[in-house]
This record gives C-alpha cells, sequence and structure tokens, in this order.
C-alpha cells in the first residue's frame, strides 16, 4: 500500500513538473527575444542586413569620402563635429585599407589632429598617410580589450583602451574602426568596447563590416555588437554604404564591405527611429510593442478618477498630486485638428506649463495621436509635465499608406522617447475586454507615464 501511495506521489510530481516547463517553454515563445539566435545562417543575414539599411537618425550636414568607401561624416555643431569650434578635434584610425580619403578630409577640410594604427608592423606606412598634416602613424595591432585575454598588451599588440591611456586621451570625436588584425571575429573589438563602456569618450562612430561567406555564427556576433552599440552604448546609425550595390540585397551578402556611421544619442528632443524588431516584419513588431505594453497597470488606490465626459476618465496618480505643489494644471486635447494646429500646440503648451503647478496632460486625439505627439516631444514640452496620459489605438492598420510594421515601429519609437523624457509607464491597459487575446485595429489603450 505504502508502495502504491509512493508511486502516486511521485507520478504526479513527475505531471507536475513536465507542466511546469511546458508552460515555462510556451511563455518564453511568447516573449520578444531580440538576441535570439535564428536557425539559418540566411535569416541571420537578412536580419544584419535590416538593422544596417535601417537608419536611426537623420543627419542633415555630411562630408562624403570617396565613391569606394563612401564614408559620411555628420558635420552638424550639436551631434558630430563642430566645424566652428576653435576646440582641438582628435580621431583614430584603426586599420585603414588603401583607401586614405576618410583621413584626407579629417586633415585637410576638417584640421583634426590624427593617430592611425596600421597593424602590419614590418612594413612602411603609405606615402599618402605621411603627407597629411597632424597625422601621426604607428604601426600596431589592435585587439579586443578581452579580460580573458592577458596577452592583450604586449609586444606590437594594444587595445584602444590602453593607447588612450599611452596618449592621455579623454575624448575622441571620431573613431574609424575599419580593419583589424584577426578578421575572424573582427566584431568583438567593437563588442568590448560596448562592454566595458569606453565608447562613452568617443562622439561619432564609423565602423566597417566585411563579409566573405554567409556564417551565421560571424553574422550573429555582428548583429549583437551593433545591437548592443544602439541600445547599450547609445549611437544611432545615420549611414550606410557598400562596396557593391548588389551588396545591399540579402541574397548578396559574401564577398561584401559595408560602410556604417554612427553619432551618439542625440537626446529626447530628437526622433529616433529604433532599430526593426528582428528582421522587421509584422509579426515581430507587434510582439516587441506587446512586450513594452506589458506592465502591470496602477492599483485603483493609487489613483484618483476624474470624469471628464461620460465615456472619458482621467486617472490622476496620488504620487504626482502629493508631490507638494500648491496648485495642477491639467492640459486636455480631445479634438482632431490639422497638422498646423497640431504643431502650435507643443508652443501653447511650453507656454501654459508653470513650473510651479504640478502639470498632467490629458491626450485623446484617437487617430492623429501620433502625428501629434511628434512635434510634442520634439517641443521638449514634456520636461515640464508630471504625469502623461494617453488614449490611442494600438496595433492599427494605418490610414496613411503605411504599412503595419512601419507604423508599429513608429509607435515604439516615440513611447520610447517618452521613457528617454525620464517618465515611467505605470499603466498599459487596453479599454476593449479581452483586447490582448482578440485584437482588433481599433483596439483603445490607455498609456499612463508619470515622472520618475
Amino acid at each position: 500500500m505504502f508502495s502504491r501511495r509512493k508511486k502516486t506521489v511521485l507520478t504526479l510530481l513527475c505531471l507536475c513538473s513536465v507542466l511546469y516547463v511546458a508552460v515555462q517553454v510556451m511563455h518564453y515563445q511568447e516573449e520578444f527575444h531580440p538576441l535570439q539566435a535564428l536557425s539559418t545562417a540566411e535569416q541571420e543575414a537578412q536580419r544584419l542586413l535590416k538593422f544596417m539599411t535601417s537608419y536611426h537618425y537623420q543627419c542633415n550636414n555630411t562630408l562624403h569620402s570617396s565613391n569606394y568607401s563612401d564614408w559620411s561624416i555628420c558635420i552638424e555643431a550639436d551631434t558630430g563635429v563642430n566645424v566652428e569650434s576653435s576646440v582641438p578635434k582628435i580621431a583614430y584610425s584603426i586599420g585603414p585599407v588603401s583607401d586614405f580619403s576618410f583621413e584626407t578630409i579629417l586633415s585637410r577640410n576638417l584640421s583634426f589632429q590624427q593617430y592611425v594604427f596600421l597593424h602590419d608592423t614590418s612594413s612602411t606606412a603609405p606615402p599618402p598617410l605621411l603627407q597629411l598634416n597632424g597625422t601621426t602613424v604607428y604601426r600596431t595591432a589592435i585587439v579586443p580589450n578581452d579580460p580573458a585575454d592577458f596577452g592583450r598588451n604586449s609586444y606590437n599588440m594594444q587595445t584602444i583602451n590602453s593607447i588612450m591611456a599611452t596618449l592621455h586621451h579623454r575624448h575622441i570625436d571620431i573613431l574609424k574602426l575599419e580593419s583589424v588584425q584577426d578578421m575572424s571575429h573582427s566584431y568583438e573589438v567593437l563588442y568590448f568596447m560596448v562592454k566595458d563602456g569606453i565608447l562613452a569618450r568617443f562622439q561619432q562612430l564609423h565602423i566597417s563590416l566585411e563579409i566573405d561567406k554567409v556564417d551565421d555564427n560571424y553574422l550573429y556576433g555582428w548583429y549583437k555588437t551593433l545591437y548592443s552599440l544602439f541600445h547599450s552604448a547609445g549611437f544611432r546609425l545615420y549611414h550606410t554604404a557598400a562596396s557593391s550595390p548588389l551588396c545591399l540585397q540579402v541574397t548578396m551578402m559574401e564577398s561584401c564591405r559595408y560602410f556604417t556611421s554612427w553619432v551618439r544619442n542625440p537626446g529626447p528632443r530628437t526622433f529616433v527611429y529604433y532599430p526593426p524588431a528582428i528582421d522587421g516584419s509584422a509579426q515581430y513588431e507587434e510582439q516587441r510593442l506587446e512586450d513594452f505594453l506589458d506592465r502591470p497597470s496602477q492599483l485603483d488606490e493609487d489613483v484618483i478618477p476624474v470624469k471628464l465626459s461620460p465615456y472619458t476618465t482621467l486617472r490622476l496618480s496620488r504620487r504626482v498630486l502629493m508631490s507638494g505643489s500648491d496648485s495642477c494644471t491639467i492640459l486636455i486635447f480631445q479634438d482632431e485638428t490639422s497638422r498646423r494646429e497640431v504643431m502650435g500646440l507643443a508652443d501653447i503648451i511650453s507656454h501654459y506649463l508653470f513650473s510651479q503647478s504640478t502639470k498632467v496632460v490629458f491626450l485623446d486625439l484617437r487617430h492623429v495621436t501620433w502625428q501629434f505627439l511628434t512635434p510634442f516631444l520634439d517641443s521638449g514640452a514634456l520636461q515640464k509635465v508630471d504625469q502623461l496620459e494617453i488614449m490611442t489605438p494600438m496595433f492599427k492598420v494605418p490610414a496613411d499608406g503605411r504599412q503595419p510594421a512601419q507604423m508599429m515601429r513608429l509607435q515604439y519609437s516615440e513611447l520610447q522617447r517618452i521613457l528617454a523624457y525620464q517618465m515611467a509607464l505605470t499603466e498599459a491597459s487596453p479599454l476593449t475586454k479581452d483586447s490582448l487575446r482578440f485584437r482588433s485595429s481599433g483596439d483603445l489603450w490607455r498609456l499612463t507615464f508619470v515622472k520618475k
């Protein structure tokens, strides 16, 4: 009898374990995992190429090098190189290959102090480099700053970290990383620069990717590195060129060289288009947006409901109202307006949101929400807002001709920009029952953001 009971208990425990594992697997599959390895090299190639050809930032003032490399130097005063500034500018060029037009522009057009590092320690420096004013050439191999590699700073090998320490450089305006000694893992130099945080000292990056064959591990290594460059190091892609137009087709990535240019995050007042979700398909864009909105809603005791109309309620955060201010300003926008009026709304908000009061903005613009948000966030008015509540359709098919994936990527980018204003998403809830399970294109959501 005891043996039978013991077997029954063990059987139940096994069944519970199997059910638990099954639930965890189902939950894992439902979550959005941007760094998951894809099943084939072709899929990895498609994802990487989609990332490299989807710009995050628009630099409106650039200088270009030769037609072969087509490096693009951003010379905007705020985010790029300030050509009007008299402050000395420093550039590092790692492993330049044959074409020195980039270095020539920095020397002759922008008066940079350049430091060029060549991996071939046995040959002499190319004459074109020696003829450039303000240019110093070193012959040393640049290796990743991998803590597991104890010989990384040995004879004829240096990391960028050790070079900066030796040259006493605290800030570098431009880093051009064209080639390294071990091209089979060429992404590792940049990857460890992201990981150890030294990229905080750099303003603009120019990164070359060389792909000889479609290898899934190599392609994934570059994707993971560029993903971290955006999300961890805060750099934004504004230009990509290739050694051949055919290289911009996902089936033609073999024997290709790509030239990518990046600037530091310009801040929340500038729109940044977030990278595509995985391959940029509507399925993955929807999963990423769902993951963002999957936040716990505020408890009823944490809010004070204010009835604005028979169908609309503003949920004021108690924490915001108890912040110590003697007055509270609530701005409500509910009517659809033309684009000209929308552009004027940001100026009105910045004018009437007085610093001595608690500020709450309620947006119920429905299908023009995202047209309003862009100029509103551009104006910087959100810096003065303590609570932002938005009533808007999500996961909708756009009426302006854009693809659903493109619209969801735009929504995700603007929601991330709201967070960049030091706001926290405290509630994201559909107003239609069972919207998460049975979604339609007209589902209305309440999104509440509160100042941290």
